[in-house]
């Protein structure tokens, strides 16, 4: 991985970690941009949108790089009607891992200092952090312990998760021992 695309994961992951603990005020797209443009200016980024044929673009950069930028796309289909405010809402929720049942995360920091060289807690992709894999994290982190796949194993709640949610949180661990 470059140097640049590797400070952009670093610093995107400090931004998805900070939006764990706030409160989206609705789930309007102004509300949404107004909360992750806070958050990003914390780690000096900042993003646009670019609409092309089918696809809408998130650009994110670094303030301080001229080239340090990711882009993430989502691509749709041009034969159906599209809505392109619930298209950016759904790059934004996709790309900073916003849910709209745990938005709010007691006990985590608003910054980017336990993040690992790695982050080995942090995924970005189509799915978000279980919330009983954030809960884990947060407890680790609290405790100061490394935070690793193998620690986050110990600090789930097996006897009071469902079966679907151990499904969920076995998926995404495995998905997180393969990077």
């Amino acid at each position: 991985m470059s140097t640049s695309k590797f400070i952009m994961a670093k610093k995107l992951a400090g931004v998805q970690k900070s939006l764990m603990s706030e409160t989206l005020p609705d789930d309007s797209l102004d509300g949404l941009i107004s909360l992750i443009f806070k958050a990003c200016m914390r780690e000096d980024l900042t993003f646009w949108f670019n609409v092309l044929e089918n696809t809408v673009v998130l650009n994110l950069r670094d303030i301080g790089h001229e080239n340090y930028e990711l882009n993430i796309r989502q691509y749709y289909d041009m034969s159906e009607e599209i809505d392109l405010d619930e298209l950016k809402k759904l790059v934004l929720i996709n790309t900073f891992l916003i849910t709209k049942e745990s938005t709010v995360m007691e006990g985590n920091e608003a910054s980017s200092e336990n993040i690992t060289d790695d982050g080995a807690h942090v995924i970005s992709g189509d799915k978000p952090v279980p919330k009983h894999i954030r809960n884990a994290i947060s407890t680790i982190e609290s405790k100061g312990i490394p935070v690793t796949v193998e620690a986050i194993r110990n600090h789930l709640p097996l006897g009071q998760m469902s079966t679907s949610s151990r499904i969920e949180c076995n998926s995404y661990l495995k998905r997180m021992e393969a990077q």
